[in-house]
């Protein structure tokens, strides 16, 4: 029986549809009218409207607002199209300046945008469809030039003042008439666009104002009234207008009746701009701008293209017959095919529930009979699953008891720990104070610091219970991760060293983390602490941290005991301890050290796994985020540390200048203080008295705020970066101004660093440090000589140029020999004397010794730079005789070529290790 209504319904489907089905798409264009007022843009929208006739796929939603050159009802009637959901946006603008807001914002979110005919005073918009106004003004230009043979007066009649086409209209006009003095626009006047008002205007203007010899109107309708105007007044001036309709009143009929000289077609681009729609909205490639096509219209022409337009219109006028029996075609069929689909699931429908209701009456009995049998079933196991859920219960309260009395064994263990630490660490206190040996006073800090760490973990067996109820809430900070783990690595060293253990270490110098310190410590305590025990003499302990993709990975290996692959699954229970735990030398703990452990990691958001082979040793891989949104700000909240690491890691340089920009007194006198151990420090309170002072001091590096008054910051990094007296000299931003535009708008001006507030001290001193390394390599780099160096730090600017491009012509030169002063010369474009009196102003040296000693400099950047051979460095260099260039470098540089290469080896691998 299922087979059989299957089947019919298969074939009452294929039968039903002779053709598939193709989902008509809902599509709603607006289009925002500038003014209806003239024939030109009634021409627009019906060209529109036939456009949109083609595209019968799509079910489209055209709607179309009249502003009446009005630019609040243009917005007003924008925002009622946004309203009604539309898809696209087409807008001719009445004028540029005041629809140009309303026009971003429709773009901004989201709703494509055509500009026709008119544009905006912004780039927010998809697409532009119009003619070229600029070209067409510059046409109409060189149109009044023939009429007026290169001499007479001109009145010009404008359109909507506000309106890119009538700007742009004018621009080009007066762009080709000032190129001819003998013509001249004596008077412009504003038509609106409108034929009424430019006839009331010329019919009163004509009475007082006729000296002029040709009318350039904005578009025909006004070059009509002016037509009429001057008839009226008995004036015979040549007549422009611009648009060229081929319709009875249009431009090209008043070139033919002789109403005007002469026209410049201009498109409406109606049917454009729907082509230019539709392929935005189906995801087609489309260009971005379409200039329309514009050519003169005058009396050689005039009539043919009155034909064709004729021509075409009869053709048009068959098509848009066609379209119309071909809508009512495609009318009848869509309602044929709605009927004959509606027919055929009605069939279908009724034969499904035919099919469906014998089917349930049939599988009504069988489950009557099927329900009877498991219920006696269900009976059975409802009684045996009671008994087992009363069972179950008595063994969860016997669990909670137990966890319970171990949780308070140890509770008063932990109690008695306190008691016992107080009794060492208060006579111990005595002994540090009482003690000058110093030897002895290390080791009883040791003891003190150990102390305290078991004062601690007596306090986190008191938390266990916390841990437990989620109670125990971590609290996190940021800080230098790097020297917080090297504090406790310290501390195992020493237990380490006493079993003949190393411990190492694969650290980066610097990682900031936000973390639980007093939570970390005892993670990372535990961890260690069982590497160690479970290592043997000799053995070796190591610990590594990456950084990737904002997580921290801690691993701890050792190549100690392993633990057995059994045991590995419950290592991580409370309790459970490992059968060969007690091969450790050391006492047994009770088990709960790595429970506590992975809480601890669960409860900073992270994971911690382990591998291990019994006999191989074990690898515990802690996981972490590196950022918390929840870390505080508060610097009391830590108690890492650094100041003693950073005075190790960055050495003083008094000789360098640091100017520090700031308006905030106290932050001024912060960050000078943090600088001053290490550089040499000036202070300036706003951008305009940092740039003084940068002028006439030239520091080594700039460190300054970006809000501040009388000159922000981004102003004065600009005005440092675009002077080449100052532009070399880095500058970092350090601001409250936590923001990605801020960050790119410094970088995009010159800035050299960016830090937000509040920084970190270490991270400032590190980005100052390597700025003022990478000047000084690159300054080695295209000096090594110190015989330049001093050249550049003393000389002015105009001789430092004059000597930097001297120097670029020798080293472009160096591998010729004979190369000497006369070449430079040449190259140069100076006479011999001039040059040779320039270098001894600039340098106080013969040419001669200039152009060795520049051979030499080039040298050694051969030397730094290339992995080459003496002999062929001495050649490059233009020193034919490698002795001679050893002994000449060496009175240069006060060493052979060989060592100096090897010691700048030997200083870039430290400044990498660094």
């Amino acid at each position: 029986m299922k087979r059989i209504i299957f089947f019919t319904i298969f074939l009452l489907s294929a039968c039903g549809h002779d053709k598939e089905y193709i989902p008509v798409k809902k599509i709603t264009i607006g289009f925002s009218q500038c003014t209806m007022v003239d024939k030109w843009r009634e021409i627009m929208v019906m060209e529109m409207k036939r456009e949109l006739s083609f595209y019968n796929n799509y079910n489209i939603d055209f709607i179309v607002k009249d502003a009446g050159d009005d630019n609040n009802k243009q917005i007003e009637d924008i925002n009622d199209l946004v309203s009604r959901h539309i898809d696209i946006l087409i807008v001719s603008a009445n004028e540029a300046k005041q629809l140009t807001p309303t026009v971003e914002e429709v773009f901004n979110k989201g709703i494509p945008v055509i500009l026709i005919d008119r544009k905006i005073n912004s780039p927010s918009y998809t697409a532009f469809v119009g003619a070229d106004n600029l070209g067409i003004g510059r046409e109409a230009g060189y149109f009044a030039i023939e009429l007026l043979k290169g001499k007479g007066k001109i009145l010009e009649i404008t359109g909507l003042t506000g309106s890119t086409p009538a700007i742009e209209r004018s621009s080009g006009f007066k762009e080709i008439i000032k190129n001819y003095p003998a013509i001249s626009i004596e008077k412009s006047i504003e038509g609106r666009w409108l034929e009424d008002r430019t006839l009331k205007i010329t019919d009163s203007l004509f009475y007082t104002f006729n000296d002029f010899d040709l009318v350039f109107a904005h578009n025909d309708f006004m070059a009509r009234a002016a037509a009429y105007s001057s008839r009226k007044h008995k004036l015979k001036p040549y007549i422009i207008g611009i648009d060229g309709l081929n319709t009875e009143d249009g431009g090209v009929s008043m070139v033919l009746n002789g109403t005007i000289d002469g026209t410049i077609l201009y498109p409406s681009g109606g049917d454009k701009a729907i082509q230019l729609a539709m392929e935005i909205l189906t995801g087609k490639p489309y260009e971005t701008t379409i200039n329309l096509n514009t050519f003169r219209i005058d009396n050689t022409n005039a009539r043919t293209i009155w034909l064709q337009g004729a021509e075409i219109g009869s053709q048009q006028g068959k098509i848009d017959k066609l379209n119309y029996k071909i809508n009512n075609m495609s009318s009848i069929l869509k309602k044929r095919d709605t009927l004959l689909f509606l027919t055929t699931s009605v069939i279908i429908l009724l034969f499904f529930v035919v099919g469906t209701i014998y089917f349930l009456f049939r599988q009504k009995n069988r489950l009557s009979k099927a329900l009877t049998l498991k219920n006696k079933m269900i009976n059975q196991q409802y009684k045996i699953i009671s008994s087992q859920r009363d069972d179950s219960i008595n063994l969860l309260m016997l669990a909670e008891e137990a966890k319970e009395n171990k949780l308070r064994l140890f509770t008063d263990i932990s109690h008695e720990f306190r008691t016992a630490v107080t009794l060492i660490m208060t006579p111990l206190d005595d002994l540090i104070k009482s003690t000058e040996n110093s030897g002895l006073k290390n080791k009883l800090e040791i003891i003190r610091k150990n102390a305290g760490r078991l004062n601690k973990l007596s306090d986190s067996i008191l938390r266990f219970r916390n841990i437990d109820e989620n109670k125990y809430k971590p609290v996190f900070n940021g800080a230098n991760f790097i020297g917080f783990l090297n504090e406790i690595v310290e501390i195992y060293r020493e237990k380490a060293n006493g079993k003949k253990i190393t411990v190492m270490t694969d650290l980066p110098p610097y990682l900031y983390v936000d973390f639980d310190a007093a939570m970390m410590e005892k993670i990372l305590c535990n961890l260690l602490s069982n590497a160690i025990k479970y290592t043997k003499p000799e053995g070796k302990v190591t610990v590594a941290v990456k950084n990737e993709n904002a997580k921290i990975l801690i691993s701890i290996e050792d190549n100690g005991i392993g633990i057995p692959s059994k045991d590995i699954p419950y290592i991580f229970n409370r309790f459970y301890k490992a059968e060969n735990s007690k091969m450790s030398n050391e006492s047994e703990g009770v088990g709960v050290g790595l429970a506590i452990t992975k809480e601890l990691v669960q409860l900073h958001g992270g994971i911690i796994n382990v591998t291990s082979f019994e006999g191989s040793g074990s690898v515990f891989t802690l996981t972490i985020p590196q950022f918390n949104k929840n870390t505080t700000e508060d610097p009391e909240d830590i108690s890492i540390k650094y100041p003693s690491t950073l005075r190790q890691e960055i050495l003083p340089e008094k000789d360098k200048v640091i100017l520090v920009v700031e308006d905030n007194p106290d932050l001024l006198k912060l960050i000078s203080g943090q600088l001053e151990y290490y550089y040499s420090v000036i202070t300036a309170s706003n951008g305009l008295e940092g740039l003084e002072i940068t002028r006439k001091k030239i520091p080594s590096l700039i460190v300054s705020d970006i809000m501040m008054p009388v000159m922000d910051g981004l102003q004065m990094c600009r005005q440092i970066k675009n002077d080449s007296s100052t532009c070399h000299i880095p500058v970092i931003l350090l601001t409250a101004l936590d923001s990605q535009d801020f960050t790119i708008k410094g970088f995009e001006i010159g800035a050299d660093a960016y830090l937000t507030k509040p920084y970190n001290e270490n991270l400032l001193l590190t980005h100052i440090r390597n700025l003022l390394l990478s000047r000084k390599k690159i300054i080695d780099s295209y000096c090594p000589s110190s015989f330049f160096q001093d050249i550049f730090k003393t000389r002015e600017t105009s001789d430092q140029d004059f000597i930097k491009k001297c120097l670029d012509v020798i080293y472009d030169n160096a591998e010729s020999e004979d190369f000497g002063l006369d070449n430079l010369a040449d190259k140069m474009t100076m006479s011999r004397s001039s040059l040779y009196r320039k270098i001894r102003i600039a340098c106080n040296i013969r040419p001669v010794d200039f152009i060795k000693k520049a051979r030499l400099n080039y040298s050694a950047k051969l030397l730094m730079s290339k992995n080459l051979h003496i002999n062929e460095i001495a050649w490059r260099s233009g020193f034919s005789d490698p002795k001679y260039f050893s002994k000449c470098f060496y009175q240069e540089f006060g060493c052979y070529p060989k060592k100096y290469a090897q010691e700048f080896k030997s200083t870039s691998n430290q400044i990498a290790e660094n």
